[in-house]
């Protein structure tokens, strides 16, 4: 028997994680997994699993920014 592997499986699992976080919490839940979100002028850069998304509102729009990317990308990887 052979298992396959899934080579965005850690892409997935950090994703589910984001989403299933309140609001609130999402920008705790991603540094966690990926490290910081990085302010730089303004702009929040939320970078993790090769997938950059940036936002000038705050650190949790980073990453829902981050979370629809990584959404659409898996998508296309199906």
């Amino acid at each position: 028997m052979q298992i396959q592997r899934d080579k965005n499986g850690a892409m997935r699992s950090i994703l589910a994680s984001v989403e299933a976080a309140p609001r609130e919490r999402k920008l705790q839940v991603f540094e966690q997994y990926c490290g910081p979100v990085n302010s730089t002028a303004g702009t929040y850069r939320a970078k993790c699993c090769s997938i950059t998304a940036t936002c000038t509102v705050d650190g949790v729009s980073a990453v829902v920014a981050w979370a629809r990317k990584a959404r659409d990308f898996l998508k296309t990887e199906e």
